[in-house]
C-alpha cells in the first residue's frame, strides 16, 4: 500500500489508530514466513527434531520449543529480527509517504524507525503478557511524542 485517502487520514485523527487491511502483499508475507520457518528448522534440527511441514513448524515446533527450550527460543527470536531479511522485510514497504501523511509532515526525510522487531508470542503464554500500552519513543525534536506512530503488521 503506498497511498493513502483523506478519509484514511480522518479516521487515523479521530480514532488515534489506523487499521489498514491487506495493506502488505501476501507474497511478501510468505517471502518473510519462508525465512522465519528456515530459521526454526536451524534450531529445531540443532534440537533433535526433524519436521519438513512448514505449519508444524511455525505453530507446533516453535511452541513446543518456546516452552521446552527458552534459549533456544531466544536464539530463534533474535536471529530473526537482527536478520538482514527481516530489515529488508521492514524497510521495503515503504511506509514513509502513508507514515508522513499520518503524522502530517511534508517531509519523508524527518521520519525514522525505531526498534522494528517481530513478536512471537504462543497461545496461553502467561510470561510475557504486557498490558495494553503505547510503544513510543522520544527525542528532542518530539519531546511531547505527538508525532509519534506505532506500526503493528
Amino acid at each position: 500500500m503506498s497511498q493513502i485517502d483523506t478519509e484514511l487520514i480522518s479516521r487515523y485523527d479521530e480514532n488515534g489508530y489506523l487499521l489498514i487491511r491487506d495493506g502488505i502483499s501476501k507474497e511478501k508475507i510468505d517471502e518473510l514466513s519462508n525465512f522465519i520457518v528456515h530459521v526454526i528448522k536451524i534450531e529445531a534440527n540443532r534440537l533433535g527434531i526433524v519436521e519438513t511441514d512448514n505449519e508444524k513448524l511455525l505453530n507446533q515446533i516453535m511452541i513446543q520449543i518456546k516452552k521446552e527450550n527458552p534459549i533456544s527460543a531466544s536464539w530463534i527470536y533474535e536471529t530473526i529480527n537482527n536478520s538482514n531479511v527481516f530489515k529488508k522485510f521492514i524497510y521495503n514497504l515503504q511506509l514513509e509517504s502513508i507514515v508522513s501523511k499520518l503524522i502530517d509532515t511534508d517531509n519523508v526525510n524527518n521520519i525514522g524507525t525505531v526498534s522494528p522487531a517481530l513478536r512471537i508470542d504462543i497461545p496461553h503464554d502467561d510470561k510475557n503478557i504486557r498490558d495494553w500500552h503505547q510503544d513510543g519513543s522520544y527525542f528532542l525534536d518530539n519531546m511531547n511524542g505527538n508525532k509519534r506512530l506505532a506500526a503493528f503488521t
